[in-house]
């Protein structure tokens, strides 16, 4: 009986560790996109249910039914999978795969970003939720990475051949440039 007894706690408590640990991905996951993004990163297990809460205040019922991996016939890896969702009761097919955009149902944009065939996630599928009226991403946060690029103001070009500057050549002599038609000179 002891036995058996150690056995269910032993269970319970590996049930605990299992859902902290992914609440704890998924926490972290979200805390690292939240400023590119306002989509919601969760992961579910068959038949398992999450509620997304719209800008509105409305929410959306959101239940994975099942998964379905295509492994290709060489090496035995994930290409891409099938997933089925209930959003609010509408049965929806999705497709986890490279190059895939989020589809829009029910006020909604939901992606299946990975399965647990292809990558270590602490459930089967992982999810990208947003309210569909967001932007897929801030377009605001990414700028160029150079601070006082010019475009072409190098000497070379790839493979090491010399950039030629031809607008002196065509006319189009700018104030104060040298011969190659960069303004400070260049050649």
């Amino acid at each position: 009986m002891k036995r058996i007894q150690r056995g269910i706690t032993l269970l319970c408590t590996f049930a605990v560790t299992a859902q902290a640990a992914s609440d704890d991905w998924s926490k972290a996951l979200n805390d690292a996109i939240g400023k590119y993004s306002q989509q919601k990163i969760i992961c579910l297990d068959a038949n398992e249910e999450y509620q997304f809460r719209l800008k509105d205040g409305l929410h959306r019922s959101i239940t994975m039914i099942s998964v379905e991996e295509h492994r290709d016939s060489v090496i035995g890896k994930v290409r891409r999978a099938e997933v089925n969702v209930e959003v609010n009761g509408r049965l929806l097919h999705l497709v986890c795969a490279p190059y895939e955009m989020p589809i829009e149902i029910e006020g909604i944009r939901i992606q299946a970003d990975t399965t647990s065939g292809w990558l270590s996630i602490p459930k089967r599928v992982q999810f990208s939720i947003w309210d569909a009226s967001d932007p897929i991403v801030r377009t605001n946060r990414f700028g160029f990475p150079i601070r006082d690029y010019l475009l072409f103001s190098h000497g070379m070009q790839s493979y090491n051949e010399v950039v030629h500057y031809y607008y002196y050549w065509l006319g189009l002599h700018l104030e104060g440039s040298h011969k190659d038609g960069f303004p400070g000179g260049h050649i």
